[in-house]
């Protein structure tokens, strides 16, 4: 009854991308920084082999292992991206810049870092995710999602954080996203 009542009004809202989840490796099982190509991902045994190797080549198989422990750590995405809230009947698109989140691939933001605000949602609004893994030569898409107006209700009748499974739109790498829909001042 509620989300039928709020389809049936405007409601002006701020609209922020809270958290992502982001697959482990890339759809084609490259790591998403680090070594790749005919390296591929790092396995358990190959980080083990690699942490010998530079364990023995320097003297200290402490220095190997921590090296290689953070190798792991970089091949972890570089989230970044834009959120676009599309209204729809004519009215201009609204953006915002999602920031870059290092090496992890369950990035957070908070209210305001990747927010679109005042924007009026009814029932022809969505809300574009275009997440990408920020890199020094040329970015690497994560993936792309649009939520539904309805989705964007229900996340402001919960009045609190509404997680949305997205891997279905997003070749398997940018598993759900997590979206905070708020009236302004709240």
């Amino acid at each position: 009854m509620l989300l039928v009542l709020l389809v049936a009004c405007v409601h002006t809202v701020d609209v922020t991308l809270s958290a992502a989840e982001v697959a482990p490796s890339m759809a084609n099982g490259s790591p998403w920084d680090g070594p790749q190509g005919a390296l591929g991902p790092l396995t358990a045994e190959g980080k083990a082999s690699l942490a010998a190797a530079l364990g023995s080549l320097v003297g200290n198989a402490a220095v190997g292992t921590a090296v290689v422990g953070v190798a792991s750590e970089l091949q972890k995405p570089d989230a970044a991206g834009q959120l676009t809230f599309v209204s729809g009947a004519g009215v201009a698109d609204v953006s915002a810049i999602v920031p870059e989140m290092s090496d992890t691939n369950s990035p957070r933001w908070t209210p305001g870092q990747a927010t679109v605000k005042g924007v009026a949602l009814k029932g022809s609004s969505s809300l574009r995710v275009a997440l990408v893994d920020k890199d020094l030569q040329s970015d690497d898409p994560i993936g792309t999602v649009v939520l539904s107006s309805g989705q964007l209700l229900r996340a402001l009748a919960r009045d609190g954080v509404l997680t949305v499974e997205t891997a279905d739109q997003s070749s398997g790498q940018l598993l759900s996203v997590s979206i905070l829909v708020v009236e302004p001042g709240k």
